[in-house]
């Protein structure tokens, strides 16, 4: 088992740099009145979190603002997309582009959440297991059943799906 890991802004310095990073959250913060880090950072978690979960094989941590230490990557990059979307055009987003690089990473990075929500990827298990009930509901399979269809016929009486009548006559037609 292995600790999970929260986010904090100066992670994002490990996959842009410092100097980017910085210029990023304050050309935010001038689009909007507040620092946007903490939400956007709360919705990304939370989404990593949850497509990890849809494996029952994979346990989260109790602590909802952890990720496991091979997604900190997509995380932080995900961050730092969701910060450039906050920027128009007109506010020079231009100079926040992912590399090619970047963007091969973040898709590979992506490809294994997917692969660890199919249950094809292990995923490490943290150190505070969080409730099976907590994070999973019962793994019960549906059954549908169909209930016998009636219908009413004003001259005929009431009828079954098959097309046998219950009051009145038959016409011999099928309903």
């Amino acid at each position: 088992m292995a600790a999970w890991l929260s986010i904090e802004k100066d992670d994002l310095y490990d996959w842009c740099m410092p100097q980017v990073v910085d210029r990023l959250l304050e050309a935010c913060k001038k689009v909007g009145s507040n620092d946007p880090f903490d939400g956007i950072k709360a919705a990304i978690v939370s989404t990593i979190r949850s497509r990890i979960a849809s494996c029952g094989s994979n346990v989260l941590s109790a602590d909802a603002g952890l990720v496991p230490p091979e997604f900190k990557a997509l995380a932080c990059l995900r961050i730092i997309v969701a910060l450039q979307g906050r920027l128009s055009k007109t506010d020079n987003s231009d100079a926040f582009a992912l590399t090619d690089d970047t963007k091969t990473l973040l898709r590979t990075l992506e490809d294994d959440l997917i692969a660890a929500s199919q249950c094809e990827l292990t995923v490490t298990k943290p150190d505070d297991e969080a409730d099976a009930d907590d994070t999973q509901g019962p793994t019960v399979m549906p059954s549908i059943r169909a209930r016998t269809r009636r219908f009413e016929s004003p001259d005929f009486g009431s009828t079954d799906a098959i097309g046998g009548y219950s009051e009145g006559f038959s016409t011999g037609f099928p309903v």
